[in-house]
Parts: structure tokens; sequence; C-alpha cells
């Protein structure tokens, strides 16, 4: 079977199942995915960033994960589209699909806007009762872990990283911020992460819906493994 040598790229705001989806596509065609969330550039909070559990992919290689010490700033759009067409040609060059994954629409709009060729996918919930459960689900049982998001935090405070990027702008990291400070009950900082997910996901989804190019797709865990069937047969040649 023969796939094209377009760019796929899986986007689509958070928590919808994105990279579990890039991922099992790339394992199905031999691709290699390339991260485009802003978050995920940073090394040093997998737990609190959502980081993908690269062992669950054996032998699919992944590019620009945890490339940034989390004392640096953000990339750019311009920064990241070179470090994606740089990292694209080397995929291509070893015959393979580049699938790039990420909910931060300035860098997919970067790479639509590029010139290079692709197919686009939206990964979207069902509902946005979905959605919440999902959401309600991950703060409870990482975030707000002892032994997982806390613990994680606490280190960055520890290691004198408060005013670095990815602490100050992690939606996240922030309320867990605040509850380890005293600030906040453990209630409270969870009401807060809840809300700030919500409202990261459906500005991110609102930005994308104005995109022409996504095909969009509704995932649950029932329908996962039909929506990357259906992926899997747009990028045959």
């Amino acid at each position: 079977m023969s796939y094209s040598s377009k760019i796929l790229l899986v986007v689509g705001p958070t928590t919808t199942g994105k990279t579990e989806i890039a991922f099992r596509v790339a394992q199905r065609t031999g691709g290699e995915v390339i991260n485009a969330d802003r978050f995920y550039l940073f090394d040093g909070f997998p737990t609190m960033t959502g980081l993908p559990d690269f062992s669950l992919y054996p032998g699919v290689k992944s590019h620009l994960y945890q490339i940034l010490d989390p004392r640096q700033e953000a990339l750019s759009e311009l920064d990241f589209s070179a470090k994606v067409e740089i990292t694209r040609e080397e995929i291509t060059g070893r015959g393979k699909i580049p699938i790039v994954e990420g909910s931060y629409w300035k860098f997919v709009r970067q790479i639509l806007d590029s010139g290079s060729p692709y197919v686009c996918v939206g990964i979207k919930w069902t509902s946005l009762a979905d959605l919440e459960k999902r959401i309600r689900k991950r703060i409870e049982d990482v975030v707000f872990s002892e032994d997982k998001g806390i613990k994680e935090v606490r280190s960055g405070l520890e290691n004198g990283l408060r005013n670095t990027y990815v602490m100050q702008k992690g939606s996240v990291i922030l309320p867990v911020v605040e509850y380890l400070d005293g600030k906040v009950t453990l209630e409270a900082a969870r009401e807060k992460a809840f809300a700030a997910v919500i409202d990261t996901a459906t500005k991110a989804y609102r930005r994308f819906l104005d995109f022409p190019e996504v095909t969009w797709f509704e995932n649950d865990s029932n329908r996962t493994e039909q929506v990357i069937e259906r992926i899997t047969g747009l990028i045959k040649e």
C-alpha cells in the first residue's frame, strides 16, 4: 500500500484524542509524528502538559517534543514553522509521511500557509458533556494527584521555575501553584483548572472552525478505530 507524500495534520482542541490518533495512524502507515503544541515543546513538565506516552507507540519516531529547556521562551510561529519544514524534509527524504499533531492554532495556521501540500483533519469531541467528563477525569486523576501533577509543579517551584513561560501560561499549572502557595483550597483550585481547560478548548475549537482546510471527525472511545481508518484512507495515493 502506498501513501501520499503530503503532510498530514491532525489538529483540534485539547482532550479530543488527536494525539493518540496521530500516533496510531503513524504506526499504521510508517509515518513520523511532529509536535505542533507549544507546551509539548518544553522539557520538565510531561504530566502537566499532557505529553504523550511514547512507550505506547513503539517504532514511531517523534519530533519537536521536549526540545526547549523550561527556562526558555516559547518559539515564535516563524521559528516553529522553520523547524517543521526542516523536519518535514528529513522525514520525506526517508520516504516517510510527516504527521503533524497539535492544538495550537497559530502553529497550524503557519504550516497551512507555508505552501507545502497537506491533508488536514480536525478531531473534536462528540458533545460538550463528553469533553467535560474527559477533562474532569484528567484533573482529578492526574493534575491534582500528589504523585503526578502536584509533585511535578512542586518540583518546578523548588527548582526556581515559577516565573518561566510554561509555569506562567500553563492553564492547569497556575491553579496548582495557587493551591501550593496556600491561596486557594484544593477544591477551588480544581474548579479553576477545569474552567481554564474548558475555556482553552472552546476558544481553540472556534479558531479551528475558521480554517476551511480542516475536515472534521468526531471522536470518542467507540469511534477511534473508525476515525483512524478514515484518516488513513484520506492519505492513500
